[in-house]
């Protein structure tokens, strides 16, 4: 009922979302210094085409919605359930499917082959388990939510965020320094063996 109070997981992470992030602690202490600023060589100049591709392909009533200040909150306001609790960023089911490959385009450019197989792997068999379980309207592949930090910059900090069920990836910019955390990948099953998804194994390595 509205102005009750809110209960269960999603009154936990709503009241957690409020507070001010602090650091990453397993103490309770924030750990400083975590990571310095360097040049990794991250491939930035491929990463900014990618983007650059997926927002020309964009109205702008859906950049409105994906675009954040690389300060905002909205990198904290992610989640891997199967319940859609977001209204902010690209839904990626309801777009069609030259802006969803445009998506995974920048997911792409950022990752290494195999991180970007094991992505796609993990969405297919999120697909597949909607399927066995038959609720594909609710748990699909493309069930995702895409947001962009920033403005894409070859010095500027910046970043893009992609989650959804048992996948979210943080990926942050710096110049030719990448961070990919906070990052989760899961699947169940681990493993397709019929139709589209036939022959898919994840995390057996």
């Amino acid at each position: 009922m509205q102005g009750e109070r809110p209960q269960g997981l999603f009154g936990n992470w709503r009241r957690l979302f409020a507070k001010p992030f602090r650091g990453l602690t397993i103490d309770g202490s924030p750990q400083a210094e975590l990571f310095g600023l360097q040049d990794d060589g991250a491939p930035t100049a491929e990463v900014i085409a990618a983007v650059d591709a997926l927002m020309a392909r964009l109205s702008p009533d859906l950049k409105s919605d994906m675009h954040f200040p690389v300060e905002s909150d909205q990198w904290r306001n992610w989640q891997n359930t199967e319940l859609l609790v977001e209204s902010h960023g690209l839904r990626l089911d309801e777009q069609p499917l030259e802006i969803r490959d445009a998506v995974m385009a920048v997911v792409r450019a950022s990752l290494a082959p195999k991180g970007f197989e094991m992505s796609r792997d993990v969405m297919r068999l999120n697909g597949f388990l909607g399927e066995v379980i038959g609720l594909p309207l609710v748990l699909g592949e493309w069930s995702y939510i895409f947001c962009l930090f920033g403005d894409p910059s070859r010095d500027a900090p910046w970043g893009w965020q992609l989650f959804g069920h048992h996948l979210c990836l943080n990926c942050f910019m710096r110049g030719g320094q990448m961070v990919l955390t906070p990052a989760f990948m899961g699947a169940e099953p681990a493993y397709g063996d019929e139709g589209r998804c036939n022959g898919i194994r994840v995390f057996e390595d």
